[in-house]
């Protein structure tokens, strides 16, 4: 019962990191220390989709669900959880960039629009 609670807990945080690296400019306008953990986050999840790093949160999930007695899933976070299972490794690859391209040019133009607001 233990590890299906961390299994969720682990599956909230890799939630929340992603809300952060998606919104995270818009707590650096509140919050502006938050700036280079933020960046930091969005060059991780770039470098995690683009060039297939894999996030350390995924296993540990994996883990904390076998433990607890369930199947872990066979695919990674992201095509479990946001994309279809069961896509083509090329199809998932071919998705994998594009969100890391896309998340980069939403954190410039969100970065943009904060620098020329603050002129």
């Amino acid at each position: 019962m233990i590890y299906r609670m961390l299994a969720r807990l682990n599956t909230a945080a890799h939630v929340a990191y992603i809300v952060f690296v998606l919104a995270g400019a818009f707590f650096v306008l509140r919050w502006p220390g938050l700036l280079f953990l933020h960046v930091a986050a969005v060059t991780w999840a770039m470098g995690t989709l683009l060039f297939d790093f894999g996030c350390p949160l995924t296993p540990l999930e994996k883990k904390f669900l076998t433990k607890g007695g369930v199947e872990p899933y066979q695919d990674g976070f992201l095509q479990h959880y946001v994309f279809r299972p069961g896509t083509s490794r090329q199809a998932a690859r071919r998705s994998h960039i594009r969100l890391g391209l896309s998340i980069f040019a939403l954190n410039a133009a969100l970065y943009s629009v904060i620098a020329i607001a603050r002129l």
